[in-house]
This record gives C-alpha cells, structure tokens and sequence, in this order.
C-alpha cells in the first residue's frame, strides 16, 4: 500500500528555482487500506466498548480507522435463518458516521463458558459432529464449551449457509474493511490449542478458504498465520495467498524472549499488493506478564511485517495514554509512508 506525502508549496508560477525540502510532521494518516484498529467486539459482547458512551467513536485516537467486530455466529443466527444483524449493525452505524471503516471475525469455537456454543445449538442439534471441551486441557466429557468438528459436512453445509447470508450484507460494502477467515480454531485464530486440541491438516484450511471466497469476491479476506502451525505448513497459506487473501497476525507480544513475533516471513509473500494484519496481546495482559516492556517490539513487529493495520486490542483511551510515544512512532510506520527528500521547480520543470 503506497501512501505518499507531499508537502511542497505551489511552484508552477515560480520565476527563479525554487528549492524546498518537506520534513515529515509526524502527523496521523488516515488512508484507505492503513490504520488501528479498534476492537469493539473482542470474543466477548462487553469487550472492549463498556468503557465507552454510545455515541464515542474515540476521535481523539490519532490514526484509528477500522472498528473490529470479532463475535461468535451464534450471536448473528441464534436460529436457523433467523439474523440479528443488528449486533453488528447498530453499534457500526456510529462508527461509520465518522469516516471509520469496520472489519469482521466471525468464530465457531470460544472459550468463555457464558458464550459455550458459538457455533449454534441448532447446528449440534441439526446432526453437525462436535466435541465438549475444558479450556486449556482438550477434549472433556462434560466440558462446559462445545467446538464442532471443523470437516463436518453438516457443519460446512450450515456455515456455507451463513456467509451467504453475511456476504450478501457486507461483500463489496465500502464500510467494510476486511473479513477474517474465522470459522476455524479457537476464537477464530487457527488452532484448538485452547479448546480441544485436536489437529486438522491443510485440507480443513483449504475448505474454511473455499466457502469464504466462494461468497466474498470483492472484499479483502485474511487468514491467520497459525494457518502452517501444527504440521500443516507453509502450503495453507500459500494457497490462501493464491486466492487472494492477504496474512493477519494475533500474537505479537504473547511472547517474550526473542519470540515477540514469528510469522514477519509471511508477510513478504503479501505486502506489496495487499494491507497485512497484526494485532498485539491484550495489552494488559502482556504487560502483565512482563512481555509488553515499553512496546518497542510492537513497533519493530510494524516495521517487520510492513503492516498497514495494527489492532489496539485493549480499552482504547487507555492503550493511548499509557503509550502516546509507541502510538506516534507506529503512526509514522504504518503503511508506507514516502516522502521526497527534495522538491523543487526549475527551468519550467517540477522535480522530486
């Protein structure tokens, strides 16, 4: 994504050379395909919005463009072709009417046990193989959350069913940003690590990419990097890349120790034609954990991937003041920002 900033003065009249050597004002760009992203939803209904009065859109978040809608499916179709789009719908309107862009994740599979279906009941019920899972600990008898087996023709037959539904409200929407391919893994990332550990090869992947591009042919898709984790390897993303999907990382910052960020090899493959993804820890919980430190691997995570996105991923006002310097510095990263280091207009000619 090529974002150039001009900041010469008009030269076209100019009756000797004029000379003039721009320095970047470090202000916030707010382009098409760049920006923070803002999670409105996060997995859960109260996250990370509660904070915020209905008619907030947090304008005073220098850069901040998309808004994240990040949900199970079982809150859009509670029954089987019945929507609620109005839990994306309504609060998005707000947003919207301020410029903002939003983006959605969509997951089957979540670990809050006030959330134990999100893939429908009525799914289960309609015959879809599935597994009851603790949290951290796999495959338990009378876990409190239950993951549909991700190649469950029942399963697939009633998902395909809904991103009809979804790419006939949001496919080719210009509010729409991007849609994560989450329909697989645990919160949508692209693993069972925290639900029930099983493991599924490039196949699964390569079927969760069919159905989402099969419906959503104008908007941008992403797909998670833990897509080649597990044995699966580079070929889940690659085929993702071939059909046009662009990467998205959720765990920068998870790790310390030289482990921050992994997947930067990724990005390569897709940053010059398409905005890639990333999106930090919780904050909190980094920090926490003694993993955030002063945020410096955020930044160098910006400048590895070549992002154009990058998720706040904690209370935003918050995330602000306790890192206004990391902000501004991620501002100036974002995207790609050139700048001339000398224009001027000459002998009836404008240079750069």
């Amino acid at each position: 994504m090529k974002i150039l900033l001009w900041l010469c003065p008009l030269l076209a009249f100019a009756a000797d050379p004029v000379v003039v050597r721009p320095r970047d004002n470090g202000a916030a760009l707010v382009n098409p395909g760049m920006g923070w992203v803002a999670h409105h939803y996060d997995n859960q209904l109260w996250k990370y919005h509660e904070n915020l009065a209905s008619t907030d859109t947090v304008d005073d978040f220098p850069g901040l463009s998309v808004v994240y809608f990040r949900l199970a499916w079982s809150y859009v179709e509670p029954e089987e072709d019945s929507y609620d789009w109005s839990v994306v719908d309504a609060p998005a309107q707000r947003w919207i009417a301020q410029g903002k862009k939003i983006a959605f994740r969509f997951s089957c599979s979540e670990s809050d046990p006030k959330q134990p279906y999100a893939t429908p009941i009525w799914v289960r019920e309609a015959g879809a193989d599935g597994y009851f899972f603790q949290p951290g600990k796999g495959v338990v008898e009378r876990g409190p959350n239950w993951e549909p087996d991700f190649n469950d023709p029942v399963f697939l037959e009633k998902l395909d069913h809904f991103l009809a539904a979804a790419a006939k409200r949001y496919d080719g929407n210009p509010d729409v940003a991007f849609i994560d391919v989450g329909s697989f893994g645990v919160w949508g990332e692209g693993h069972t690590f925290w639900s029930t550990k099983l493991n599924y090869n490039a196949n699964t992947l390569k079927q969760h990419v069919d159905l989402h591009t099969r419906h959503f042919k104008k908007t941008l898709l992403a797909a998670n990097d833990d897509w080649a984790n597990h044995g699966r390897g580079p070929q889940t993303l690659d085929y993702a890349f071939s059909q046009g999907l662009t990467l998205r990382d959720d765990s920068i910052l998870v790790e310390g120790a030289g482990k921050e960020y992994k997947s930067a090899q990724w990005a390569e493959k897709v940053w010059r034609d398409r905005p890639v993804i990333i999106e930090s820890e919780h904050y909190g919980m980094s920090k926490d954990r003694g993993v955030w430190g002063d945020g410096g691997k955020y930044l160098e995570a910006v400048e590895k991937y070549h992002a154009s996105y990058v998720s706040i991923h904690w209370e935003p006002r918050e995330f602000l003041a306790r890192n206004r310097a990391l902000v501004d510095s991620i501002n100036r990263r974002l995207g790609d920002r050139n700048q001339p280091p000398e224009a001027g207009w000459a002998d009836g000619h404008f240079y750069a």
